[in-house]
């Protein structure tokens, strides 16, 4: 049996892959981490077994500077977004195997066709494991209160579509008062699932307190919502004691949680116009009522005085 130098059979390595693999591939994997170290990107790819419980094959990954700078012009804000742990990738890479420091794979381009249509088909499977748990429509038969003005809300505090929830509920033409709580959570990234879950258990504790629950944020891609289309937040909120109210992303973003929601509304002003038109609502039925008694009132005491006039 032949013996080899390590260099010796590294080298060998170093050749026969150089040989096999002198052009780039594409490739299908997870992002495991993300680092940045003087402007390169550092990713530890994985791949999960069928079951998402084992790491069969995991690679380390680099996008040098100047090819993130090509990267950001062809994918623009997509691609900070794209490197996120958790986050499936099509990418094309250069397999590079040194004597010295293994296999490493350079990445040259990503596919971000293949991450949307990935993130399509989980939230396809999370909204059917939703439905044969029953749990798609459970929030939406609460009762909501007849007049809500106590809400909790659940966002940012530096968003712009926090700020705007806020000025159409406080600038009113009725005058109508609201009572506000605000919880901080992330709304994008891989904060938002512990945050996000966090602050609903807090309400859900206090739930008492609240009439409603709010959960807005504004506008954004895909994969800014992404976060949203989660199965232990949409649970969470399917099974909240409380009526939850939605407006996430725009006219055409349509989440997971807002299918779970008791309703969900396409923006955050949206929401505010919805609570005040319920409030206006239910002070139209009080109009109602005391044009109604008057008027009977009104009908009473003319037949009460023809009585008395025809006694007299």
């Amino acid at each position: 049996m032949s013996t080899y130098s390590l260099f010796d059979l590294n080298q060998f390595i170093r050749r026969v892959i150089a040989l096999n693999l002198a052009q780039p591939v594409w490739v299908e994997c997870e992002i495991g981490q993300c680092n940045v170290s003087r402007s390169h990107y550092w990713l530890e790819l994985v791949q999960q077994s069928e079951d998402n419980e084992t790491v069969i094959a995991q690679a380390s990954a680099v996008i040098w500077s100047k090819k993130y700078r090509q990267l950001r012009q062809q994918l623009g804000a997509r691609l900070p977004q794209l490197l996120q742990e958790g986050m499936a990738l099509r990418l094309k890479v250069q397999v590079d195997y040194h004597e010295r420091f293994g296999l490493k794979l350079m990445i040259d381009d990503i596919d971000p066709d293949y991450t949307l249509g990935q993130l399509a088909m989980q939230r396809q499977a999370i909204l059917q494991r939703l439905q044969q748990e029953q749990l798609l429509g459970r929030n939406a038969q609460i009762p909501l209160p007849t007049v809500v003005q106590r809400i909790a809300v659940i966002s940012s505090a530096s968003a712009a579509g926090y700020q705007d929830f806020v000025e159409q509920l406080n600038n009113n033409g009725y005058g109508y008062q609201y009572r506000l709580q605000l919880f901080p959570s992330a709304m994008q990234g891989a904060a938002v699932e512990k945050e996000l879950f966090e602050q609903l258990q807090q309400i859900e504790q206090h739930r008492q307190r609240y009439d409603a629950v709010v959960i807005i944020r504004g506008g954004g891609s895909k994969l800014d919502l992404q976060a949203f289309d989660n199965y232990l937040l949409a649970q969470k909120v399917a099974q909240m004691p409380l009526p939850v109210l939605t407006g996430i992303g725009h006219d055409i973003d349509d989440t997971v949680l807002d299918a779970v929601a008791h309703q969900s509304l396409k923006t955050p002003t949206a929401v505010a116009e919805f609570l005040i038109h319920h409030n206006e609502r239910f002070e139209g039925q009080l109009q109602q009522l005391a044009l109604h008694i008057q008027q009977q009132s009104a009908l009473h005491l003319r037949e009460q005085n023809l009585q008395l006039q025809s006694i007299q």
